[in-house]
């Protein structure tokens, strides 16, 4: 999805901002899901700093490992559930 879709998408629904979830062991897990997370924070980082309201990042049923969080903090997100 472009940014200005997402921004499009946040303003019709009235939200404060975004909150993307990460799944990693779905997309694992399904026979179409997509396991090539290359260059995932660099477009996480360019989507937060492109968008005009906080964006943040949830992970759905297995967790973030120190090394990630590590990764993600650097980052100009608003927070990391």
């Amino acid at each position: 999805m472009l940014p200005g879709t997402i921004h499009t998408a946040v303003e019709e629904i009235e939200a404060d901002g975004l909150f993307i979830h990460l799944n990693s062991l779905q997309e694992a897990l399904q026979d179409e899901g997509d396991t090539d997370f290359s260059g995932l924070v660099e477009v996480l980082g360019q989507l937060a700093e492109d968008l005009p309201f906080p964006v943040l990042l949830k992970t759905c049923g297995n967790g973030l490992s120190d090394q990630t969080v590590r990764k993600l903090a650097g980052l100009p997100i608003a927070g990391i559930e």
